[in-house]
């Protein structure tokens, strides 16, 4: 079965704070779905032993660690799953079961998140209703894609004699998205320098 479309930002918001999450946690909750599943809500990851498998939008591991909400192809169901996520979150004081949390994956996605759930909170609850039982469930699908993908950093320094440096950090990763990141290079930029501030630039392997 094939993964469905992606979920838009207001009906990600729209689950979290249907599923108990307050409008500030909200934002983040919001903003993981996209490091975790893509926003695809039947989003199951692969190639990990049971314990260790993501469900859904929140990628709930395993799919029985909050039976209340439903278990397996239950937590494909974007409402479930976020209730599911709200138990986590409450049990462990914050958003730590997430590593895409940890490692601030969701930093580029805040921004988008804190527009969803700043819409769907003027809603009325009727209408908030509304939004979400449109969301419909879908069969599990074939997981996310295999891969890797290469995250590049560019950081200018002060190094000694109050010269400048560029450091590129080239950091790969084996791929944990529904839609993978192509493997690239960073291109070649050249920068007027007519007081030779800069040293040459240093490649660190990540």
């Amino acid at each position: 079965m094939a993964l469905q479309a992606p979920l838009s930002w207001e009906q990600v918001a729209a689950l979290a704070i249907k599923g108990g999450f307050p409008p500030g946690p909200a934002v983040i909750a919001t903003a993981i779905t996209e490091p975790e599943s893509a926003r695809i809500q039947n989003n199951v990851q692969q190639g990990q032993p049971y314990a260790t498998t993501g469900w859904g939008l929140w990628q709930i591991t395993p799919g029985d660690s909050e039976p209340q909400f439903g278990i397996d192809n239950a937590m494909l169901d974007g409402l479930n799953n976020a209730r599911a996520a709200v138990a986590k979150w409450r049990g462990a004081g914050g958003f730590s079961p997430w590593t895409t949390y940890e490692n601030g994956l969701e930093d580029p996605y805040i921004a988008d998140a804190q527009l969803a759930v700043e819409a769907v909170t003027h809603l009325t609850a009727a209408q908030l209703d509304k939004l979400v039982g449109n969301i419909r469930p879908g069969p599990a699908g074939p997981g996310r894609a295999a891969g890797n993908y290469t995250d590049w950093s560019v950081q200018v320094h002060q190094t000694a004699r109050h010269t400048a440096g560029i450091s590129i950090r080239a950091s790969h990763h084996a791929n944990t998205l529904a839609r993978v990141r192509p493997d690239f290079r960073p291109p070649r930029v050249v920068v007027p320098d007519p007081a030779r501030l800069l040293q040459p630039v240093r490649r660190i392997s990540g």
